[in-house]
């Protein structure tokens, strides 16, 4: 008779996954199932247009050794994706194979060696500071729009405190503590393994927060930051915002041409 993980396909592993697995047990943020998510999207498509595999036929075999090679090649090469894109990637597929090595162990050998993919190499780039160009950013927000006026706060928040992207996405109306006092004001940030921490603000930031929800008043359990439908604002949303403003500022501060200003600069 065989035993229940046995009869487990692949499709019945990524489903637990990623209902059991993280957003269950782990309690992951939304922003991180997303991520992941974005992953095992790209690997399937990968699978059905350069191997033919359609996504109802793909097995356990296909994430073997062999084929995640592959997909590192495919990224690297045909969508000149970086070392550090990369390993992201590859870090959502290694830890579902560590989930499937705990679970079912008659794929262990297909886990050891999926697990086996080393990281990509990549040096640490030199990180450049923003000054003159910070302000130059600041100023090329239209504040009578919403999302000039919301563009502004992000930038403000993020030099502040320099919370990573996922962090800033996380943080709603109610996180902002001490508001009317100018001098006490702070932010919770709900960081990675659902910690929290406590960040003080500066005053101009906090008089800023203050005339922006004014203008544009928010419910306590709303994220502070949304889009112009009202959804959630996402990571590539605040990228192609971020590379909009640096577009734009160029004009008045050429320096920002010889700097690389990422979401990781702030």
């Amino acid at each position: 008779m065989m035993m229940k993980s046995e009869l487990l396909s692949i499709q019945t592993l990524i489903q637990n996954y990623f209902l059991q697995r993280l957003m269950q047990q782990r309690k992951v943020s939304y922003h991180t199932v997303c991520s992941y998510k974005d992953a095992f999207r790209l690997y399937l498509r990968y699978l059905e247009d350069v191997h033919g595999i359609s996504a109802t036929k793909v097995s356990i075999n296909h994430f073997d050794l062999e084929y995640l090679q592959c997909f590192c090649k495919y990224l690297e090469e045909k969508r000149k994706n970086k070392p550090v894109t990369i390993n992201n990637r590859m870090a959502a597929i290694k830890s579902f194979m560590q989930y499937v090595a705990e679970t079912a162990p008659e794929y262990s050998a297909i886990s050891k060696r999926a697990l086996m993919l080393p990281a990509q190499k990549h040096e640490l780039p030199v990180m450049s500071f923003i000054t003159k160009e910070f302000n130059a950013l600041i100023q090329v927000c239209d504040t009578n729009t919403f999302i000039g006026a919301r563009d502004k706060l992000m930038l403000l928040l993020m030099y502040n405190t320099g919370v990573r992207v996922s962090e800033l996405l996380e943080i709603k109306v109610s996180d902002i503590h001490g508001a009317d006092s100018v001098n006490h004001a702070s932010v919770i940030i709900h960081g990675k393994g659902r910690k929290q921490r406590e960040v003080p603000l500066w005053e101009t930031t906090v008089k800023y927060i203050n005339k922006y929800l004014k203008t544009y008043t928010a419910e306590c359990t709303d994220y502070l930051f949304i889009n112009k439908n009202g959804d959630e604002l996402t990571r590539s949303g605040v990228r192609t915002r971020i590379n909009k403003l640096v577009s734009q500022a160029t004009a008045q501060v050429p320096s920002l041409r010889e700097k690389t200003v990422t979401l990781h600069t702030f």
